[in-house]
């Protein structure tokens, strides 16, 4: 698994941020984890525009994930997944449509497609998650601003959902509602090999929730949900999961991040 951080944010921040769950879940699950590092904290994505330094440096971060992969030499038909927050998780969008096969499944929370970007045209599996009350990612897309800056539009957050699911010739199997202090209504598109999952939560933030994790108090409110448990369970990466929205928090370190370029740029 590659798992890449928000704008503004180093590894270490990201690592904190989410309470070190993915890298409990590594240890438990025996995958490998990766960190990708973002040049001044940041990521090139394909939103339009970006007041970002990845994007002043025209950096090409689909090839940097592709030289992670080569660097993690994964076995064959060993599965790589990707997941990602805000900044990073636009970044595995862009992959998805610049690098096609190159994850099988990525889980993404805070970003929705580019607007005006091109579909991917290989299918993928998704796990996507949006707050309603989400500032930086809209959930009805649009173009948000970062303080004085403009960041380029998105789609809707279904919008993406329904597009990966189509790109995946997968149907509408599921629409449920999960209560809880950020009611969610979770919709559920599956193909013959792929499946997407859309997460919508009522009054949630720009948030990558996890069990006790402290960033909810600083970009809005959390859902009760324990996202990367949730993704790798829907991703078939969890052999014993027995829980799709609960999971205990703490702090490992088995992660070997990349060297960190410089930094500066919020997120």
């Amino acid at each position: 698994m590659i798992a890449l951080h928000g704008a503004g944010e180093t590894v270490d921040d990201f690592r904190a941020l989410s309470g070190y769950r993915l890298e409990q879940l590594a240890r438990e699950h025996a995958f490998t984890l990766a960190y990708g590092v973002g040049i001044g904290r940041t990521f090139n994505d394909s939103r339009n525009p970006l007041p970002y330094k990845a994007r002043k440096r025209r950096a090409d971060d689909v090839a940097y994930l592709e030289e992670i992969v080569t660097d993690l030499r994964p076995q064959q038909g060993s599965t790589l997944l990707g997941i990602g927050y805000s900044n990073g998780a636009h970044l595995l969008l862009r992959a998805a449509t610049d690098a096609p096969g190159l994850f099988d499944g990525i889980a993404i929370s805070g970003a929705s497609l580019a607007k005006g970007s091109p579909p991917p045209t290989q299918a993928v599996s998704m796990v996507q998650l949006a707050g309603t009350r989400d500032l930086l990612s809209p959930v009805e897309g649009g173009s948000p601003r970062l303080l004085s800056r403009l960041l380029g539009p998105t789609v809707q957050a279904e919008t993406t959902a329904k597009t990966i699911a189509d790109v995946a010739k997968a149907d509408l199997v599921e629409h449920r509602s999960i209560p809880g202090r950020c009611p969610i209504d979770l919709t559920h598109w599956a193909g013959s090999h792929h499946h997407v999952w859309f997460y919508r939560a009522h009054g949630a933030g720009h948030t990558f929730p996890v069990p006790n994790a402290a960033r909810a108090r600083l970009y809005g409110r959390q859902p009760d949900l324990d996202f990367p448990h949730v993704s790798l369970f829907h991703l078939g990466a969890l052999a014993d999961s027995t829980s799709r929205c609960e999971g205990d928090s703490k702090s490992d370190s088995i992660a070997q991040p990349q060297p960190a370029p410089d930094a500066s740029d919020t997120s």
